[in-house]
């Protein structure tokens, strides 16, 4: 796990059309890689221990797996008993539960600037050293944050 993964196996992994190497980082060693879903696709960015980018991936086709957050309102969250957090959308007149991710959640936390009621426009998955955060976010706020322990394929392939 002290090693970066094969780009092709990133590119692959992350389903990414397009590849940047920043060749001025020399230390290519994955720290961490955040992911940022949005409605019109994502970005991968691949950082080092001192923060700095060194890859970046793009595509737009990795978003479908969080696409029915995207439209419709946010009016809460639900931790639910096994782990699993949902959250709770509004269009119109109907209201339901949508799973945010497939592995139970260890802590969930609502941003300090969240108001309920925005539409999400984006969603961050950070793969750190130890544990994964998907945050749910919206125009200038962080509004849900939640942290879990890696699957083994995740822990197996990613850092």
């Amino acid at each position: 796990m002290e090693t970066t993964p094969a780009i092709e196996n990133a590119v692959a992994w992350f389903g990414a059309h397009t590849a940047t190497h920043h060749l001025d980082v020399v230390d290519r060693v994955a720290v961490s890689i955040i992911n940022t879903l949005t409605a019109e696709g994502s970005t991968v960015r691949f950082y080092n221990a001192n923060g700095y980018e060194f890859v970046t991936l793009t595509s737009d086709d990795v978003s479908k797996r969080f696409e029915s957050l995207f439209y419709e309102r946010l009016v809460g969250t639900r931790h639910a008993e096994d782990g699993r957090l949902y959250a709770i959308l509004k269009d119109g007149d109907r209201t339901r539960e949508e799973p945010v991710d497939l592995f139970p959640f260890a802590d969930v936390q609502v941003g300090p600037n969240c108001e309920f009621g925005r539409r999400i426009t984006a969603v961050a998955v950070e793969y750190g050293p130890a544990d994964v955060t998907v945050s749910l976010v919206a125009p200038f706020a962080e509004l849900v944050t939640a942290t879990r322990a890696y699957s083994e394929s995740e822990a197996d392939w990613l850092l």
